[in-house]
């Protein structure tokens, strides 16, 4: 079984700067990531409905070159529960 990768993204529309984070589970039922990588973004494109293309996927894209783990699934902006953090 492959691995899964959680993925959400920071955006600051002033400096038009951010950051990309991807947590790596073993399996769905993972109680920790076995790999965590945080990526700065730079030259974000500011917010347009729609155009999610635009804005959120070059920073997506490029932390997967720091994952090295073989994917099952990425979840993007999926809800979690962090109870007891």
């Amino acid at each position: 079984m492959c691995a899964i990768a959680l993925l959400d993204a920071h955006y600051d529309d002033s400096s038009r700067q951010g950051r990309v984070a991807c947590l790596v589970a073993a399996d769905w039922g993972a109680a920790e990531p076995k790999s965590q990588h945080v990526l700065a973004v730079y030259d974000v494109k500011p917010y347009r409905p729609g155009h999610f293309f635009e804005r959120e996927l070059p920073g997506l894209l490029a932390i997967f070159g720091v994952v090295r783990e073989p994917l099952e699934a990425i979840v993007v902006d999926g809800y979690v529960d962090l109870a007891g953090c």
